[in-house]
């Protein structure tokens, strides 16, 4: 009887063992970033993957209607043209987010570090390196700024021209330093033209 008792207790233990370690590897399946098509980019920063808002950890791309001026000094939508630089590049491609966290102002994002298949570097990094978002403190921790440097001394996208940085924008900071090439003396009316609207990527999710 005895050793029937103590077999039984082993087994048990045993059982115990192999769900507590199913239990950890679903755990692990669902926390774990996974590939997913059908990203909807809102705009420079911010796109929705399988229900989720993300916003990109670390980086300030323009708003969908801010203003900037090109080479020549004349308005452009560079907002418009930052979100449309990141869907071309999502394409059809399938998306993969790290979960880093509630978003502390809107709750009703996620912060995430986002990769596009086949590609070797993050969206996040890409966005910065190629002009169409800044590095984006305290949060970017400095992770861009040499990104941000080679994007200002090539003069791509919005560093063709003059532009106000997207959190001054947004706040309507008008007496804040323009950011590129060198401004003309009436550039920042041109740019604070528009006022910000509600981005997309702000609306809380119904």
């Amino acid at each position: 009887m005895e050793q029937d008792t103590g077999e039984l207790a082993a087994k048990v233990l045993l059982r115990m063992h192999d769900v507590r370690g199913w239990i950890a590897g679903l755990v692990l399946i669902l926390t774990s970033p996974v590939w997913a098509a059908g990203a909807i980019v809102l705009d420079g920063d911010t796109l929705t993957l399988g229900g989720t808002k993300f916003r990109l950890d670390g980086i300030d791309a323009p708003e969908f209607n801010q203003i900037c001026l090109d080479e020549k000094g004349q308005p452009w939508k560079c907002g418009f043209a930052a979100r449309d630089a990141l869907a071309k590049l999502i394409a059809n491609r399938s998306v993969r987010c790290e979960d880093k966290g509630p978003d502390k102002v809107h709750p009703e994002r996620r912060i995430g570090i986002c990769t596009v298949e086949g590609m070797d570097i993050t969206l996040n990094k890409w966005l910065v390196r190629e002009g169409w978002a800044l590095n984006f403190e305290p949060y970017a921790k400095g992770r861009f700024l040499a990104d941000q440097a080679d994007a200002a001394n090539n003069r791509r996208a919005m560093w063709k021209g003059c532009f106000a940085a997207p959190t001054n924008w947004r706040h309507w900071k008008k007496d804040a330093p323009l950011m590129g090439s060198p401004c003309p003396p009436d550039a920042a009316p041109r740019i604070f033209d528009c006022y910000p609207e509600i981005s997309p990527s702000r609306l809380p999710q119904l």
